[in-house]
């Protein structure tokens, strides 16, 4: 790929995908499901060496760059179940409690996950080159996978995971055009990882390996710990917040969604209801100026998320399919 390298504006990466079908039996929504998430930040200096090192380019010599790079992420595939409660159909409760809660209504997902993939933790250090092909560095490493990629390590087992999480949504009619909706995902979500592979080590330039070319070869030598260790991975807590004023076939959404330790996105979407099976809908985001188009036909849904069509100058890209059988 070529384009614009601007690592103060591209130095974090959240990544999420989710697939799951389900049926709903006497008002429980039952689903299996997979889903995953990855989230890095690294630093400047880590995104732009290792951009070097990649490409193969001439090494800026004497230059220190500290290496500072962090990421957690999971897969897991597993079992939901899913309950809706209109709180205006409670008739015996008291006249001031019914009033409270006209136009209110609850939805409660349990979750259990079984843990397939696990990358956290981080890696520090400093890499300076000593020629336009070669470099030293000593980086600290602390992090638990299910497979290495920093270095190769033998005779690795993957380990087993098994968690839990819950969805809490509440949704107001504020009136005939406003409705009012927050939801939170993964609440006191948990895997809980056995045996899983653990490395706390220096990784150091001692021995040097050089490719045909004579640039130097990415191969660490290890001192330190390297094992096996149960281990209690959090699934980050998120937040959708959202309004929505409707007028004819049109509804307006802003949205905020909150993800723990990440910068809130931002969206404005517009649908528009132009049949009885046909819809569509447009989006904006905020934070990356990107565009969503979605079209719906009777129970089909088809969204694409991007903010070029030049995928050397793509920041964000993402895709919804959605298909009901009832």
């Amino acid at each position: 790929m070529s384009g614009p390298f601007t690592p103060d504006a591209t130095n974090r990466l959240n990544g999420a995908w989710n697939i799951d079908s389900g049926l709903v039996y006497h008002g429980l929504r039952f689903a299996t499901f997979y889903r995953g998430e990855v989230y890095m930040k690294a630093n400047r200096d880590t995104v732009e060496i290792l951009r070097m090192i990649t490409q193969k380019k001439n090494l800026p010599v004497g230059r220190i760059f500290n290496v500072d790079l962090k990421a957690r992420g999971f897969s897991a595939f597993g079992l939901e179940v899913s309950k809706g409660f209109d709180l205006d159909q409670i008739t015996l409760a008291p006249p001031i409690l019914q009033r409270l809660t006209r136009g209110l209504s609850i939805g409660i997902t349990a979750r259990y996950l079984q843990g397939e993939m696990i990358q956290q933790g981080k890696i520090e250090g400093q890499l300076t080159p000593t020629s336009q092909k070669s470099y030293d560095f000593d980086l600290l490493m602390d992090y638990v996978y299910d497979q290495d990629y920093v270095y190769e390590r033998r005779s690795t087992i993957p380990g087993t995971g098994r968690g839990h999480s819950f969805d809490l949504g509440l949704q107001y009619a504020l009136s005939r055009q406003f409705d009012a909706e927050v939801l939170f995902r993964d609440i006191w979500g948990r895997i809980y990882w056995r045996d899983t592979p653990y490395t706390c080590a220096d990784g150091t330039s001692n021995v040097k390996e050089y490719d045909s070319s004579g640039y130097q070869i990415y191969r660490p030598t290890i001192q330190g710990y390297e094992s096996y260790k149960n281990y209690t991975q959090k699934i980050p807590l998120k937040a959708d917040a959202l309004l929505s004023y409707r007028q004819g076939p049109f509804t307006l959404t802003p949205t905020v969604n909150l993800i723990e330790e990440a910068t809130p996105f931002y969206w404005i979407d517009l649908h528009c209801q132009a049949t009885r099976d046909f819809s569509f809908h447009t989006g904006y985001n905020l934070n990356y100026q990107a565009f969503c188009i979605g079209l719906s036909y009777r129970k089909a849904w088809l969204s694409i998320v991007g903010n070029d069509i030049d995928l050397s100058r793509i920041k964000v890209i993402g895709l919804m399919l959605s298909l009901s059988c009832q």
